[in-house]
């Protein structure tokens, strides 16, 4: 295709997001899902498999990890090769991998999102070594962590209230230096808790959000009320599709791929996914997934 063409010049203005993630073939979730996101939000996508599943709309049933080996020939190419916005980290089999990753991403200068995924919804475990090995390799070379409460879990930290949601976001976040979203999930909201900053935002029922930052001279406290920054979301009926947290992160590195502030790009992301989800629909004979 010739230079003057004008498809070069659409794609050449779009951003660019990488997605490191695992192939989950049902397109619920992992790489597939991040590129159907990241391509109708208006950015290019392109994606390294870190794992493939045995995987339908029901979940999860096995996790078999791509060698290192390739991987560590695949990486180099890739980066070596496109302009990079973002980076998407999903799934990290283990530590070999993570690390090849960590080596990758720290000579780039895309924004750099991680969404761990330790354990997948049906039990299956999606970290073949110690998840805390392979949150050491990659974390500190993060610039945003999309936490949630299971990973937390995982890693010892148990939280069962918007409380500690926030005190273990903000152990991560000094634990990694860095940015950490504390993502609430199924966290029982207390009677009459209001998050802090634009209460209308905040309906009857929500998922608790909190964005936590690596605070060296103790200046301020994600784990307070006063000080901590609250993006809460409206908690929907019934069971979760699947895709949420792939949706989420997606959209969120498409935002910070266009150099979005983060604040703003929360919010971007997270009426995104509320979007998407309202129109949530069974594809299979499992559960139903994000649009």
């Amino acid at each position: 295709m010739s230079e003057n063409h004008p498809l070069v010049g659409e794609v050449a203005g779009r951003p660019m997001v990488v997605t490191i993630d695992a192939l989950d073939p049902s397109g619920a979730s992992g790489l597939l899902a991040n590129c159907r996101v990241v391509e109708t939000l208006g950015c290019r996508s392109a994606g390294l498999v870190t794992a493939n599943w045995v995987a339908d709309s029901s979940g999860v049933r096995r996790c078999e990890p791509v060698t290192a080996e390739v991987i560590g020939e695949q990486l180099p190419a890739l980066f070596a090769d496109i302009e990079i916005n973002a980076v998407l980290i999903g799934v990290l089999p283990s530590v070999a991998v993570a690390s090849l990753v960590a080596d990758a991403i720290s000579q780039t200068s895309g924004t750099v999102i991680w969404n761990p995924r330790f354990m997948s919804r049906s039990g299956v475990a999606l970290a073949l070594d110690a998840p805390g090995r392979i949150g050491e390799e990659i974390g500190p070379q993060c610039d945003v962590i999309t936490a949630s409460v299971i990973e937390f879990a995982i890693l010892g930290i148990a939280v069962d209230s918007v409380d500690k949601l926030g005190r273990a976001g903000t152990q991560w976040a000094k634990q990694f230096d860095t940015t950490v979203l504390a993502m609430g999930g199924d966290v029982p909201m207390p009677l009459g808790y209001v998050p802090s900053g634009d209460d209308s935002r905040s309906p009857p029922s929500f998922i608790a959000n909190i964005l936590c930052q690596n605070d060296p001279d103790g200046q301020a406290n994600s784990g307070n009320k006063l000080d901590r920054q609250d993006f809460p979301m409206a908690r929907r009926r019934g069971p979760y599709p699947r895709g949420l947290s792939a949706t989420f992160s997606a959209a969120l590195a498409c935002h910070l791929a266009r150099s979005i502030d983060l604040d703003q790009a929360i919010e971007r992301a997270q009426s995104e996914l509320e979007s998407r989800w309202e129109k949530a629909a069974p594809v299979g004979r499992g559960l139903p997934f994000l649009a």
